[in-house]
């Protein structure tokens, strides 16, 4: 299976969804917004709700090239918001241990 930030960067959506969808990310709710598109109670750590969220858009990005009725734009757009939002979570995180890693590791003067 290829890496989470892989399969993230190959997504090939149109301008006009991912415009509408880095415009809605200051208004994402982390916790409210992540349960109400996955449909949970509580909300699962930044790199399993990455791979649901995932999963939902290509499932919904299938629906919409191939004309499926019930498809919704707004949902498409909310699922990118949290994947999106999801994603810089993830990276922060990342960059974060790094840090503490390069902390750890330098020298003492």
């Amino acid at each position: 299976m290829q890496d989470l930030l892989t399969r993230i960067t190959a997504l090939k959506r149109p301008r006009l969804l991912m415009r509408a969808a880095r415009s809605g990310q200051k208004d994402y709710c982390g916790v409210n917004d992540l349960c109400r598109i996955l449909q949970v109670t509580e909300p699962p750590k930044t790199t399993a709700a990455m791979i649901r969220l995932l999963d939902l858009e290509n499932n919904l990005n299938h629906h919409r090239t191939s004309g499926t009725p019930g498809y919704t734009y707004a949902r498409h757009i909310d699922v990118l918001i949290a994947l999106l939002c999801e994603c810089e979570t993830y990276l922060n995180s990342q960059h974060a241990k790094m840090g503490a890693l390069r902390s750890e590791t330098r020298p003492v003067s």
